[in-house]
């Protein structure tokens, strides 16, 4: 249920009761709503971006910078999530092509290079073309078998070409 729908809903129910309940009520309901839509919102990964909008904290965009900068593969990783918008998938997995020799990058991007978008894969593979190993290089060459889209298959190969050259070792 959505916000608009449970106020809709709380007036409705207002209707109904005495005028003596009628504080109470609100309090109650409003407070039962604003827990609702944040354990969903919990629970989708998004709670981050909420408290954002309330206190005034840095964009998603300045995280993934400072998170890069600080090498938080980890928590570039949290936004890659099939959960979260395209455009902040794509700009995680770009992020993760900035932290070189970390092995949870290049696994997630791994993992990535076989997901539903193409515009995620070709993402992923353009990552993996600047921090792929030769440990990755028969998984790309598996997945570019695998592959319909010829735009994916050539972003595939590329990036096993140049993850030839690179060796596994992860500091």
């Amino acid at each position: 249920m959505m916000i608009t729908e449970g106020i809709i809903c709380l007036f409705q129910n207002l209707m109904i009761l005495s005028p003596v309940n009628t504080e109470q009520f609100i309090l109650k309901r409003s407070m039962y709503i604003h827990y609702n839509f944040i354990e969903r919102k919990r629970k989708m990964g998004l709670l981050d971006s909420i408290k954002g909008i309330f206190s005034g904290a840095k964009t998603i965009e300045e995280k993934l910078a400072k998170w890069t900068e600080d090498r938080k593969s980890s928590k570039i990783e949290a936004y890659t999530d099939e959960s979260v918008e395209k455009e902040i998938r794509l700009l995680a997995i770009k992020a993760l092509a900035d932290i070189s020799r970390d092995e949870l990058a290049v696994n997630t991007c791994m993992k990535l290079i076989t997901d539903d978008d193409n515009d995620i894969k070709l993402a992923a593979c353009e990552s993996l073309k600047r921090i792929g190993t030769k440990r990755e290089v028969d998984r790309l060459y598996y997945v570019e078998t695998t592959e319909q889209d010829p735009e994916v298959k050539k972003a595939l190969l590329a990036a096993a070409v140049s993850s030839k050259e690179r060796s596994p070792r992860f500091l």
